[in-house]
This record gives C-alpha cells, sequence and structure tokens, in this order.
C-alpha cells in the first residue's frame, strides 16, 4: 500500500504539500484503515494465500487480487471471439478470423492443449453461441480465461427469437418458443436483478394488461416489454432448461465481464479440479433453474471440484436456490473467496426450494467474505452448515429477509447464521438488517460477533471475540 493511495480522497492535494502537513494527512488516512488478519481459531487451509482485510471509509478490499491467484504470463495463446462474424469458420487466431461462438473458441483451446486467453467481443451470445455451445461441460485439457472485449458479454440458455405482433392485442409480442422458464431484460439499468424479471401471468389478456409480464402456452410465448415498447432480443431474453456455464478438469480458469443467464446444472458449475483456482471478476449467474414437469431448483454458482473459488465484484441472484454455494466433491475440499459481492432474492422465482441463500458453505470447507451484500433471499442470506464448516464474513450485509417461512421452511432467520451441526462463522464489522433474526447459531454452531451492527435478534451461542 503506497502513501498516495492511503491519501487518496483526502481534502485538499496532499501529495503536493511538504514537511509536517504530508505527514499529518498520511497519519491521518492510516488512522481511518481498519486491517484484519483472519480470526484466532479459523482454520484456512495450508497452502492457501494468507488473507488481510481493509475497510477505508465505507469501502471494503483484501490483499488478494486475481493476478495473484491466475499466472497470466502463461496465456500466450490468443482466441478471439465476435458474436459479428457470419459463422464459426474462421482459426480464432485474429478478429478478422475470430470464432463467432465462444464455446469454438473454448473448443479451439482444448483441442491445442495451449493455456489460452479467450478474448470476447460485446454483445448477446445465445445458448447455440454461449460457452457450453454443445450442451455439455467444457472438459479443459490447460488453462483458459474468458474475457469481455469493448463491454459486457450476455450468454446463456436462451434462444435469438423473433417477435411479431399479436393479433388483438395492444402491446403483446410473441414468438414460437416452449419450454420457456423465465423472461429477463438484459438491458434494464436497475441494480436488482428481481427488477428486471418479468412476471408470469396466466393468459395472453392478463399480459396484455401488465407492463413487465409474460404468458406462455408451452408452444408459444407472449411477452409485454417494460416500457411497452417493441419486445426484441435486447430487451426480453427467455431463458429455457438446458446447461449453463460448466467446466470441468483440473487446471486454472478465470471470467471477466460475463453475464450468464440460466442453467439447468447451475448459471456456473465448477468440477473435476483438485488444485486449480477458478476466478470470476466482474461476472453475474443468474436465473438457474431446471424445468421439465417438477421445476428444480438450481445454484447460481455450484462450486465442487477445485482447489479455490474466488469471485470479485461478482453476483449471484435471482436463482431458483442458492447464489453462492459451495461443496465437497470427493476428497476435493474447495475453498472461497468473495470480495464486494453480491447476492440478492434467490428462491424467488419458481422455485420448489424452502432454504435459499445469498451465499452457503457446507461440509466442513472454508470461506472468506469480505465487503459483500447478500439481501432478499427466501432463507438465510448468509447461512452456513455442517461441521467443521468456517465462513469469516468482514464487512459483509445480510437480511431484507423473513427466512423460509413463506416457503413453508422451518427457518425464522433471514441474516447470517449457522446451523446444523458445529459450524462456526465470524462476522467482522457487519450488519444485519431488515429481518427479526440477524445472527443465529442453532444447536451446536456458533457466531462470533467483533463491531456488529443491525437490530435483528441474535440467537443461540453468539458470542463476542
Amino acid at each position: 500500500m503506497t502513501i498516495k493511495n492511503l491519501v487518496a480522497g483526502a481534502k485538499g492535494d496532499p501529495l503536493n504539500s511538504t514537511g509536517s502537513d504530508l505527514v499529518t494527512t498520511v497519519n491521518s488516512a492510516i488512522s481511518k484503515i481498519k486491517v484484519e488478519t483472519i480470526p484466532t481459531g479459523f482454520n484456512w487451509p495450508t497452502g492457501l494465500p494468507g488473507v488481510i482485510a481493509y475497510k477505508n471509509g465505507n469501502s471494503y478490499s483484501c490483499n488478494i487480487r486475481p493476478e495473484d491467484l491466475i499466472d497470466f504470463s502463461v496465456f500466450t495463446n490468443i482466441q478471439y471471439v465476435d458474436i459479428n462474424r457470419p459463422d464459426d469458420s474462421g482459426d480464432g487466431t485474429t478478429w478478422a478470423t475470430a470464432e463467432r461462438t465462444i464455446g469454438a473458441a473454448i473448443d479451439n483451446a482444448i483441442a491445442s492443449g495451449q493455456p489460452t486467453r479467450i478474448l470476447v467481443k460485446s454483445g448477446i451470445y445465445p445458448r447455440n453461441r454461449s460457452i457450453c455451445n454443445s450442451n455439455s461441460s467444457k472438459v479443459l485439457t490447460a488453462p483458459i480465461t474468458i474475457e469481455s472485449v469493448y463491454g459486457d458479454v450476455v450468454t446463456g440458455v436462451f434462444d435469438e427469437l423473433t417477435y411479431t405482433k399479436t393479433a388483438g392485442q395492444d402491446f403483446v409480442y410473441e414468438a414460437a418458443r416452449s419450454n420457456a422458464l423465465a423472461v429477463i431484460d438484459p438491458s434494464s439499468k436497475s441494480s436488482r436483478a428481481l427488477d428486471k424479471l418479468y412476471t408470469k401471468v396466466d393468459s395472453i389478456a392478463a399480459c396484455n394488461s401488465l407492463a413487465g409480464s409474460f404468458y406462455t402456452d408451452n408452444v408459444t410465448v407472449y411477452i409485454h416489454s417494460f416500457n411497452s415498447s417493441p419486445v426484441s432480443n435486447g430487451n426480453a431474453l427467455v431463458t429455457l432448461s438446458v446447461i449453463g456455464a460448466s467446466f470441468t478438469g483440473n487446471h486454472n480458469v478465470y471470467m471477466s465481464g460475463i453475464k450468464c443467464f440460466g442453467g439447468n446444472t447451475g448459471a456456473l458449475t465448477v468440477k473435476g479440479g483438485q488444485d486449480n483456482y477458478f476466478v470470476v471478476d466482474n461476472c453475474s449467474f443468474q436465473l438457474a433453474y431446471r424445468g421439465g414437469g417438477t421445476l428444480e431448483p438450481k445454484d447460481g454458482c455450484e462450486i465442487l471440484g477445485c482447489k479455490m473459488f474466488a469471485a470479485f465484484n461478482s453476483d449471484a441472484s435471482i436463482n431458483s436456490k442458492d447464489g453462492f454455494n459451495l461443496h465437497i466433491e470427493g476428497a476435493v475440499e474447495p475453498s472461497m473467496l468473495t470480495v464486494n459481492c453480491t447476492g440478492f432474492d434467490n428462491g424467488q422465482i419458481d422455485s420448489t426450494s424452502t432454504s435459499n441463500n445469498g451465499i452457503t458453505v457446507h461440509d466442513g470447507l472454508k470461506a472468506i467474505d469480505i465487503g459483500s451484500t447478500w439481501l432478499g433471499s427466501v432463507g438465510t442470506n448468509a447461512g452456513h452448515v455442517g461441521d467443521g464448516t468456517q465462513v469469516w464474513h468482514f464487512g459483509s450485509a445480510a437480511g431484507q429477509s423473513a427466512g423460509d417461512i413463506i416457503n413453508g421452511g422451518p427457518i425464522n432467520y433471514g441474516g447470517f447464521g449457522a446451523w446444523s451441526g458445529a459450524a462456526e462463522v465470524w462476522l467482522d464489522d457487519c450488519t444485519d438488517f431488515s429481518t427479526d433474526r440477524g445472527v443465529t447459531a442453532s444447536g451446536t454452531a456458533s457466531a462470533y460477533i467483533r463491531d456488529h451492527s443491525g437490530t435483528g435478534a441474535k440467537i443461540g451461542n453468539v458470542t463476542t471475540y
């Protein structure tokens, strides 16, 4: 950390000050920074980078960056992807010969066996142009990156549809599409993903009466846009029950600027690794669930096989189950680091799941969460379970939920929680709000709090450290 970092945002121009003025400014900046290391008793796995957390005003960060986990110097092979290309006949080695499909560039990297950087031009990439265009998990043979350039990349389990005005209706547009699960507006600037989600109604007439709604008879989908304008793929993406972004293999992966919608295995699934890092930055994973005869809840990010999953400035919202979900895979025990992430309103869409979380850790695994916000999910927004499970939250907020009682579940706490075994959670400089129970440690679980704020009740084995 440099002097310039420490005094950034200070009044005046302290870097042009001299002598005692500069010393005073630097000392003042240092005094406002809270620095915390991993709590005593928290068993961060040996071999992982040590984490130091910082609070500077209302901002939270840590000493770990993506480049600390991924060696970008190894990516000497480059693939280019451009949705404006006519097809995938190019070899992907230049913009002029770019692939049109993200999955085709990944397949080229797999075939080469070389660490490959995949640069994807901004745009909307439907399922036949998506990461798993072949509807199967990508089995990696070497490290890869998938990076958006010139803006965000929107991709997932939706098709390009042709819309026409529905006869006899004022605002409804229709397209041939069976098995429509959900519809979302990718052009919306709302900070809450739930506000971008179209409401499902039970007739064409009801759709015509309600802006931001859709109806399906399982042959045709009918949509009334949020502002009653003509419907297009730019303001309405219809998600289906097919595989989302899925990766298998013991190789490092880095994703940046990729927005994934839908997936019947999860919007992102990580499996089959052991010593690898999987890192995402400025990504989102939303609307995961399986359709068919009975809707089956799925996680936004299902993290199984890897050494560590790290998410920076990323979102896992409006999934039918959890946002970020960390589980053991066989003998592989992944760890997780989330920094300035969000998980909102999981379990709010056609879900048969009673308990849904923004972030959840299981099976005795370890996670560190810094400066994140977990709100509105139908369940405990930051809830962790199982003997040996340990999570350190620093500067995070959770709440805006009454638990999963409304879904018929047994949980009436919506903030931070540890239960079902001797799980442990550390809450340092965290906040709970808009929930009756802010911190809950049930049974043999424990919650340790320090500088915690919020009006929710503290239930069970909750102590100050």
